[in-house]
């Protein structure tokens, strides 16, 4: 037997082309929300229950009283015959520095293992307050349900969805919170499966459920880039890594790849041609740091001539305007500091390996190759190891 939910004023089969778990997951926005579900199939006593983008309204305690935050929806997946179940809450965050699809979904996984109870309430144990939110789901955890974010992507959202990424950052520290459903969104179907997820969690079960794997699969979230846990306390490494050894120090654009230099371990011999083919070493590495920045200042031009090249004046009102020139900034700030991390990584590349020619140098040269080295060559590594700052910022009168 299967159960047909009403959405609305129209009944829906449940298909997988229904679920809109795609739609999320991929960053597709159509403006609108859809509850689907699947119920019981085979058996009586089986229960497959499988809601998608179920609009809730939430609210958890703080210090500082009941918060409360709207536009987020409510995944709910349970299934008896694998004994396994998942749950996520999410809100659609518009961030920055992430393309055309910078709208994305930050996810609360919710684990079926740290659910202690479900409450199910009715509109009747409501406040007046509550009256047009219909229903409810009370979720008591004994662990804080898992932060799921863009994989190696910053987290800085644009100002019209900071308030809600707030709330669910707040969210992300709670172990109970209640989801408000209203009578709109939900039909009778609908409300009698959610009160009989709250049966399956209840405080007397023994069997309980475990999380569906495929379900909660990080690498499946935004069209394939992945998701990956937000980690509120990283801990600081306690051991620092080794330098690399000598023999893996990257070999100079002068020496042909394979070959190695060789420090000849016989005090007597001759030493003069090991530190002349070092300090022509580090002297074209520097020569090409000079190149690459001034690879840099030509890029950079070139972008400040691309963006005044295509301006045009606007036909739209302030609002308009001001909107256009924000992106117009924003992809500015990104491809500047996309040539800032590259230079600052060749940069910092070029610095460490003169640091460890100079340690071999140290090490293994007469004390008067030392003291030339520390004067002279330091003295010139110290010069280039500057910090790269670049800031571009185009003023455009309308």
């Amino acid at each position: 037997m299967r159960i047909l939910f009403a959405h609305g004023s129209k009944h829906r089969r449940v298909t997988d082309a229904d679920d809109c778990n795609n739609d999320v997951e991929n960053g597709d926005d159509n403006g609108t929300s859809t509850v689907s579900g699947s119920s019981e199939q085979g058996e009586e006593d089986t229960r497959n229950i499988d809601f998608s983008c179920l609009p809730s309204m939430v609210t958890w305690e703080t210090t500082d009283g009941e918060q409360s935050t709207q536009n987020l929806h409510l995944d709910l997946y349970l299934d008896s015959s694998t004994n396994s179940a998942f749950f996520k809450l999410y809100g659609r965050i518009f961030l920055k520095k992430f393309g055309k699809d910078n709208k994305q979904a930050i996810y609360l996984f919710i684990y079926p293992e740290n659910v202690q109870t479900i409450t199910w309430e009715t509109a009747s144990h409501f406040s007046r307050t509550r009256q047009d939110t219909g229903h409810s789901l009370c979720l008591s955890m004994s662990k804080p349900p898992d932060l799921v974010i863009p994989k190696n992507r910053p987290l800085e959202p644009k100002n019209n969805t900071q308030n809600l990424l707030n709330s669910i950052l707040a969210l992300a520290k709670a172990t109970t919170f209640t989801a408000y459903f209203s009578d709109k969104e939900t039909d009778p179907g609908t409300r009698q499966q959610l009160a009989s997820v709250a049966s399956v969690f209840s405080e007397r079960r023994h069997n309980r459920l475990l999380v569906n794997k495929e379900r909660a699969n990080l690498t499946t979230l935004y069209a394939g880039i992945g998701g990956q846990i937000f980690d509120f306390n990283p801990k600081p490494s306690s051991e620092v890594a080794p330098p690399p050894s000598y023999n893996k120090v990257a070999l100079s654009s002068g020496q042909p790849r394979g070959r190695k230099r060789r420090r000849t371990s016989d005090p007597s011999s001759d030493d003069s041609e090991p530190v002349l083919s070092l300090l022509k070493t580090m002297n074209n590495k520097l020569d090409n740091l000079g190149i690459q920045l001034d690879n840099l200042d030509s890029r950079l031009t070139r972008l400040e001539e691309q963006a005044s090249s295509t301006h045009r004046p606007c036909r739209y009102g302030t609002e308009e305007r001001a909107d256009l020139l924000q992106n117009i900034n924003e992809q500015l700030e990104d491809s500047v500091l996309d040539i800032q991390l590259e230079m600052r990584d060749d940069l910092n590349g070029v610095i460490s390996e003169a640091r460890e020619d100079i340690e071999q140098l140290k090490n293994g040269a007469p004390e008067i190759i030392k003291q030339l080295v520390d004067e002279s060559v330091k003295d010139v590594l110290d010069n280039a190891n500057v910090e790269l700052k670049g800031e571009v910022s185009l003023k455009f009168k309308m």
